[in-house]
C-alpha cells in the first residue's frame, strides 16, 4: 500500500496533563466524530486513545483535501476546550519511503508525540 496511489493521515488529539472525565468523554466524542467522516473503504487505526491514523487506498485529491478541511474545522471548533486537533496527510507513493514501509509508517505516527 505504500507504494500505490492512497493517502495516509495521522490524527492528534492533543490533551492537557491534567484533564477532567468531561474532557475524556469529549475526547471520544472527537474519536466518533472523525470515524463517521470516514468513506467505507478507509482504513481506520487507533493507534492509542490520543493518536487515529487512517489509509485512504485509491483516494482522491479533492476527495482527502476535503476530509483534512472537515477535520480542521472539527479542531477550530475546540478552542475553548483544553484539547487540541491536528491532523497531516501525506499522498503515496513517496520515494523516501524506501523498503521500509514499516519503518516509515511507525515514524510518521510517532511525528506528534
Amino acid at each position: 500500500m505504500a507504494r500505490s496511489n492512497s493517502v495516509v493521515a495521522r490524527i492528534d488529539i492533543q490533551d492537557q496533563p491534567e484533564v477532567s472525565d468531561q474532557d475524556r468523554a469529549r475526547t471520544q466524542s472527537l474519536r466518533d466524530q472523525i470515524g463517521s467522516l470516514l468513506p467505507e473503504t478507509a482504513v481506520l487505526h487507533y493507534r492509542d486513545l490520543n493518536t487515529i491514523m487512517v489509509l485512504f487506498p485509491e483516494q482522491g485529491q479533492d476527495q482527502t483535501k476535503e476530509f483534512v478541511q472537515r477535520i480542521k474545522s472539527i479542531g477550530e471548533a475546540q478552542k475553548n476546550s483544553p484539547l487540541k486537533l491536528t491532523v497531516d496527510a501525506i499522498t503515496l507513493p513517496q520515494p523516501r519511503i524506501g523498503p521500509d514501509a514499516r519503518g516509515w509508517l511507525d515514524r510518521f505516527a510517532d511525528k506528534a508525540n
